[in-house]
């Protein structure tokens, strides 16, 4: 018997990388194709999770800038927080910072009446200390591991996932993120294929990251939904757990390879609600139904 599988559509909402501007030639801030993104979900009757940038920098503090956009984000899903570990440019990862950084993040947040419980690390950064922090502020997801992903940041933030292997979700162990032990949180990594190795000349990061946005982005929506299939096939858990992530920048138009295309995402969506034991869901939902393997 295939397994259940449950489809997570992530959103990272944040503004443009300056180098993803000059690449383009375009001013587009990478967040005017929001409203329509919304839109598709609704009228598929999906949701998302938004993992809303609100940074100690603050041009990145989507949330102050964009209340409305955010509001019709949180009716069609939920809100996450989504945070970067630098301030004025320069990476920081010392518990004082991560504690005063992400701990006003989510409390802006969640004044304005989101039920914040859900986290990704900006450049998909998280370590030990940032663990502790997303449990004192009663966090039970975090989706910020990206198995097989090593890179560096512009700025010079090092990440490194290559620990971790595989998509499954787990309890991290309270001192390391990668292993699985006892944490009440839940960590739901960003799926990956490690079988792929390819990358984009825009984003300098694993396309893999995202397998099957790396489908979409290859204007393969029918691929990707074939490719999820297969993979459930050759699992034997009940569940097949899937957290897709994208960039409001990804539906940039232009000349650029990484874009998506509305219809594509649409196709896709209308896809896999044609497979019988496939659901789309959010990281809360997914945590409310996660049970120790």
């Amino acid at each position: 018997m295939r397994p259940k599988i449950e489809i997570a559509l992530t959103f990272d909402v944040e503004f443009n990388k300056p180098s993803i501007i000059e690449a383009s030639g375009s001013l587009y801030s990478g967040l005017e194709r929001m409203p329509a993104v919304v839109d598709l979900l609704r009228s598929r009757g999906v949701p998302g999770t938004w993992y809303i940038a609100h940074d100690v920098d603050a041009e990145n503090r989507i949330a102050v800038l964009f209340p409305r956009l955010v509001d019709s984000m949180a009716r069609q899903g939920e809100i996450g927080c989504h945070f970067h570990f630098h301030e004025s440019r320069v990476v920081r990862t010392d518990e004082e910072f991560q504690r005063r950084g992400i701990g006003e993040a989510t409390r802006f947040l969640r004044t304005l009446g989101h039920p914040v419980t859900s986290f990704r690390g900006g450049n998909a950064y998280v370590d030990a200390t940032t663990l502790r922090v997303l449990a004192d502020l009663g966090y039970t997801t975090d989706s910020s591991v990206v198995p097989g992903l090593s890179e560096v940041s512009p700025e010079g933030l090092v990440t490194d996932h290559t620990a971790r292997r595989s998509c499954e979700p787990y309890f991290p162990m309270a001192g390391d993120p990668w292993s699985s032990g006892g944490c009440a949180l839940l960590e739901v990594p960003i799926a990956t294929d490690t079988l792929l190795d390819v990358r984009t000349r825009v984003v300098s990061v694993l396309i893999n990251r995202v397998v099957v946005i790396n489908n979409l982005v290859l204007s393969d929506p029918d691929g990707a939904a074939k490719r999820i299939e297969a993979i459930a096939a050759r699992f034997r858990t009940e569940k097949l757990v899937l957290a897709l992530s994208a960039h409001p920048y990804d539906f940039l138009d232009g000349p650029l390879p990484a874009s998506l295309k509305l219809e594509h995402l649409d196709r896709f969506i209308g896809r896999m609600l044609a497979v019988p034991n496939a659901t789309f869901t959010t990281l809360s939902d997914i945590r409310k139904g996660w049970t120790a393997r």
